[in-house]
């Protein structure tokens, strides 16, 4: 989906097919903002699964030690798995 967009992402992998969003982008301006906590609730769901959803935000500076931070959260998705 993120082909459809304007964000700088790598090349779109020969023969890949995008499939079309089926709201168009006023649809998600109008109806569902960022402030709005149902659609950060499913934004949640969507991308963590069961992982509980956050009481309170972290205060976390996620622009510094990105890479550390990654690197932890990868490890933490593999220490549930096994």
């Amino acid at each position: 989906m993120l082909y459809n967009t304007q964000l700088p992402i790598a090349p779109k992998p020969m023969g890949l097919v995008v499939p079309k969003p089926t709201q168009s982008p006023r649809y998600w301006a109008q109806g569902h903002t960022s402030e709005d906590p149902t659609y950060n609730r499913i934004l949640w769901k969507g991308l963590m699964g069961d992982q509980p959803y956050p009481a309170m935000p972290s205060g976390l500076d996620l622009r510094r030690n990105r890479a550390e931070l990654l690197e932890r959260y990868r490890e933490s998705i593999k220490a549930r798995k096994n």
